[in-house]
């Protein structure tokens, strides 16, 4: 509408300089008087017109009118496009794939910028430091082709087999991830960060029959540097012994996948899930859970194919895009709402082995990218750089998009690093919708939901927030009267909820966890606004303001974030607590000024008789820490342990001794006392002036006023 009043303006303008109507041979006082009545009638014309586009323009800025219809004319085709591939059995996304493989043959489909050590300032971008590697869509579906029959040929796997995928971000991750969708099996994304029982667990609850682990996994989680199996590996070996474990040897598998030479093997597609369902899995990304150990989220087909179709859209990913991620494929962000979405939309994937702080924009750059991927860690990581306007402003990148992008740095992120427009989308990775946002100007900075009044209408229905309980505020709200709950006050935080259509047969609207059915169920809430109603739990809090935009606020419950993964406190606790020199362990995430999401942070009581027993032996020690109960020593035993049982965004950073915890009348552990504690308000380190120690040099060591300091300056990084 815009547009066609701009259309009409322009043309009744140059109507007011056209002469030509005025020269049939008339009176010249009539031809006056006609000529000042037109002249008239097309200048209110123009201030009509002029004032009506003045008020489209204030409605549109108002109601966004303009950027839900963007959104809502896709939606419609991509829904339609979605009952389709329901319709025709084609749920399985490899056919997405194959499709824009037929549409764009030549174009760049992935490139792995590998990892480099940029010394000094380099000018020459193409420099050898960065070795790039390019596959266009139709390379990438040859060599997935080629893998497919080394798969079903040397390694007998079948569809609906679920096959662990154990590696590190490089080329190889997507040549199995899609050749195992080509063969109808479910990928199984393993975090190399996980180890010991936690990985063990991950295997069991999500039945994988095999895993495949590129070299550099193998070295750090299944063998010691000896070369002797790890405890990991027996463990698995114990636990699983039916488990196939295939450590690949990444030249020899390279070599034969990208050879003319090498057969092909594609699945018939009466063979390719065709009896699936859109609740079906299509694939397994692991998230923490509140028992300590790892979920296997369940990523439907629905997810997967109306997740990538619409949120490229969402982000304006199209087929000359390239969307440069340094995110753990492992991860959601990075797989469904990253490579998926890119693909989808016919553009490029760049991705690279990890996020470094000191590459990102060179990598950036020679990827060719208009989008990147980030958590709001990475953000505060780029800004705490020295500036580098050669390199982070020279850039072709447009948009950035991702999760965790605070307020406080969204404005400053993209005036440094010139960027249009960001992309802040909240989700769960088991969550069956998202919130999504995208931002521009400065209207809605800081926002994880930004649409128009239309489509905030529209997802009332699907997503709200609900009153948390003002005495117990990880339970939610409920009225005496009727039971019901009610939604909080603008401003107000509260729980962000998803609905379930089905309330009856949950399972075809929310997943929730493979062989987990009481983690699954704990995630659900009935009667909540009206009787009957089915509500996904989110498990974080956030705030709506009046235009109805949503704000991410904290997370709730028994677990945190940190370093971009979730931390289960559970986890964290029972390992404190199996090390034999603590009595209890309560573990919560602490807020650090600068740093996004929370640091683990332990509040240890003492095993005192263990203690005394170990002072007698060894004769009462002098470097006794406060309350008579550690030694330097024994704090080193304890980081030594967390770091051998624990991932390492889990460890805590923070430990407190203390003798008595603070507890409520019936003697609960009141969590939120340390979870917003505050050190160094004055004099003394803690609320009570316990001390608190600090992970450094992997042990634990005093934190002192200067260390403190350091650290929220960010001249100490945590």
């Amino acid at each position: 509408m815009p547009f066609l009043c701009q259309k009409k303006v322009k043309q009744t303008e140059r109507a007011l300089s056209d002469a030509r109507i005025f020269k049939i041979p008339v009176m010249p006082v009539l031809q006056s008087v006609f000529y000042k009545l037109y002249v008239r009638w097309r200048e209110l014309q123009i201030s009509l017109l002029n004032q009506l586009f003045g008020l489209w323009a204030s409605f549109d800025r108002r109601h966004r009118v303009s950027d839900d219809w963007f959104i809502i004319t896709y939606f419609v085709r991509a829904v339609l496009h979605y009952g389709y591939l329901v319709l025709s059995h084609r749920l399985n996304y490899w056919y997405t794939f194959e499709k824009q493989v037929k549409k764009h043959p030549n174009s760049k489909a992935l490139v792995y910028v590998s990892p480099a050590i940029i010394k000094g300032d380099p000018s020459d971008l193409s420099s050898p430091q960065f070795n790039i590697e390019t596959y266009t869509y139709q390379e990438l579906y040859d060599i997935v082709l080629r893998l497919s029959y080394i798969l079903v040929n040397e390694y007998n796997i079948k569809p609906d087999d679920s096959i662990g995928i154990g590696m590190h971000n490089r080329p190889l991750f997507v040549f199995y991830w899609f050749a195992l969708w080509n063969i109808g099996a479910k990928p199984a994304f393993l975090n190399y960060n996980v180890a010991s029982h936690p990985l063990a667990h991950s295997m069991k609850v999500s039945e994988i029959c095999q895993a495949f682990i590129d070299e550099t996994t193998r070295k750090g989680v299944y063998f010691n540097e000896d070369g002797s199996e790890s405890a990991t590996l027996k463990l698995i070996n114990s636990e699983i012994p039916d488990l196939s474990i295939n450590f690949v040897d990444e030249s020899s598998i390279l070599a034969r996948i990208t050879s003319q030479d090498s057969y092909q093997f594609r699945l018939p597609d009466n063979l390719r899930n065709y009896s699936d369902k859109s609740w079906s899995p299509g694939c397994y990304i692991f998230t923490s859970g509140t028992t300590g150990l790892p979920k296997a989220a369940i990523m439907s087909w629905r997810k997967i194919d109306l997740g990538a179709s619409l949120y490229g859209r969402i982000v304006r990913i199209n087929d000359k895009s390239t969307v440069f991620s340094a995110m753990p494929l492992y991860h959601s962000t990075a797989s469904i709402l990253g490579l998926l979405p890119t693909l989808t939309q016919g553009g490029c994937i760049a991705i690279t082995d990890k996020f470094s702080a000191r590459n990102f924009w060179y990598q950036a750059k020679v990827s060719g990218a208009s989008h990147i991927q980030y958590v709001g860690e990475i953000c505060r990581y780029l800004l705490s750089r020295p500036p580098n306007p050669a390199i982070e402003t020279t850039h072709n990148v447009k948009v950035a998009y991702g999760n965790g992008l605070r307020k406080d740095i969204w404005g400053s992120f993209k005036e440094r690093f010139h960027i249009d427009a960001v992309g802040e989308f909240f989700a769960s990775t088991e969550s069956p919708i998202a919130t999504t946002s995208f931002q521009y100007g400065d209207f809605g900075i800081g926002a994880c939901r930004n649409y128009g009044t239309f489509i905030n209408f529209i997802l009332s229905f699907q997503q709200r927030l609900v009153k948390m309980d003002s005495e117990n505020p990880d339970e939610i709200y409920r009225d005496p009267k009727d039971g019901l709950s009610r939604e909080p006050k603008v401003g107000e935080p509260g729980q962000l909820l998803f609905r379930i259509m089905n309330s009856k047969s949950t399972y075809k609207d929310f997943q929730g966890y493979k062989n987990d059915s009481s983690e699954t169920s704990k995630k659900i809430v009935t009667n909540v606004f009206r009787k009957n109603d089915c509500w996904m739990k989110t498990g974080d809090l956030l705030q709506k303001d009046s235009y109805g935009l949503f704000y991410f606020v904290d997370r709730l419950g028994d677990t945190f974030r940190w370093k971009s993964e979730n931390v289960s406190t559970n986890e964290v606790e029972i390992q404190f607590n199996e090390s034999g020199l603590v009595e209890n362990a309560v573990v919560v995430g602490l807020k650090v000024p600068g740093y996004e999401g929370r640091a683990g942070y332990v509040i240890l009581k003492p095993n005192l008789e263990l203690i005394e027993k170990i002072e007698k032996e060894a004769g009462k020690a002098d470097d006794l820490i406060p309350h008579n109960t550690f030694t330097s020593e024994m704090l080193k035993t304890l980081a030594h342990h967390a770091q051998t049982h624990l991932p390492k965004y889990a460890v805590p950073v923070f430990v407190k001794i203390v003798k008595q915890y603070k507890t409520t009348d019936t003697h609960k552990i009141i969590k939120n006392y340390y979870k917003n504690e505050e050190f160094y308000e004055n004099e003394t380190c803690g609320k009570d002036g316990e001390e608190v120690y600090w992970l450094t040099k992997n042990e634990y060591k005093r934190l002192t006023k200067a260390d403190w300091q350091a650290i929220v300056k960010a001249d100490i990084k945590l």
